[in-house]
């Protein structure tokens, strides 16, 4: 069985299931409970950090942001139990049960940031598409249907239909795109590299720059306008690996060829360089 990369699901197996028949499901009230408080505290502390995601007003494309912030108190309050609910989850986990943050495609629909323990998936950011909806929600994980993203064309598809965005090859900035293969753009001419998140840097630089490198082969290059649009941009950044030169399939292989995948430096390099053309306001994931 291939191990699943980090942020995708993990199997549901026979001893993941029988750990939360034990210790969750008899708490699940309780833990939804919990989960609703630790979600209030942390909309206190965001929505008036990030009151809203372009023209969407807060929690609207902040699954992300509310997953990581629910994430960190839950650490927190686990290391010291003050109620059943985090008692059960901390006995959970200290008999081998499964948590972890997890991302996907969310019933081929749009990609969601949640978690999964053991057999439940849990998304404390149930709201951030259809406001409407409970905050919180907990559903077995086969139910849900996240589904890993695979590939590039597996990205560009569910990009394309939850964002509203024409998606090209990254052919503006040869030097990123083997992490940053694509380019999104929206109606009214906003533009991005995507796909900035660990799971997609991930899948390519970890498999020699493979996936980028078939999505920028596949995929038309990015318009004139739009090029210029964020070369101007870049002009301003100053950072080598915004240098408009090159060709993007030739910079995969140059990068393969000198093992650069697992370089964590090289990555951080060419993340900020990201956040030097956008700061942390581009697509939402």
């Amino acid at each position: 069985m291939t191990a699943a990369r980090p942020h995708e699901p993990v199997p549901v197996t026979a001893d993941q299931q029988a750990l939360t028949d034990r210790h969750l499901v008899p708490r699940q009230a309780a833990i939804e409970a919990m989960l609703v408080a630790h979600r209030a505290a942390v909309d206190a502390a965001l929505a008036p950090k990030l009151p809203r995601f372009g023209d969407k007003p807060y929690p609207l494309g902040r699954c992300r942001e509310i997953r990581d912030a629910v994430v960190a108190r839950l650490q927190a309050a686990l290391k010291a139990p003050a109620d059943p609910a985090a008692a059960a989850l901390r006995a959970f986990i200290a008999a081998g049960g499964v948590g972890r943050k997890v991302w996907g495609d969310l019933r081929g629909d749009y990609f969601q940031n949640a978690l999964q323990f053991g057999a439940w998936y849990v998304d404390v950011a149930n709201d951030t598409v259809t406001v409407s909806k409970p905050q919180v929600e907990i559903l077995p994980l086969a139910e849900a249907d996240l589904r890993p993203i695979r590939d590039f064309a597996h990205f560009v598809r569910i990009a394309e239909r939850y964002w509203q965005v024409t998606v090209t090859a990254n052919t503006v900035f040869p030097r990123l795109a083997p992490l940053l293969p694509l380019v999104c753009t929206e109606a009214g001419g906003r533009s991005w590299l995507a796909a900035a998140c660990d799971p997609m840097i991930d899948l390519s630089r970890l498999d020699g720059f493979r996936p980028a490198e078939a999505a920028l082969r596949a995929l038309p290059v990015t318009p004139g306008p739009v090029a210029a649009a964020l070369r101007a941009q870049a002009a301003r950044a100053e950072d080598p690996l915004l240098r408009p030169d090159g060709d993007p399939v030739e910079w995969c292989l140059a990068y393969r060829a000198r093992g650069l995948g697992p370089d964590d430096p090289f990555r951080d390099a060419c993340v900020a360089a990201f956040l030097s053309l956008h700061g942390r306001a581009a697509g939402p994931l």
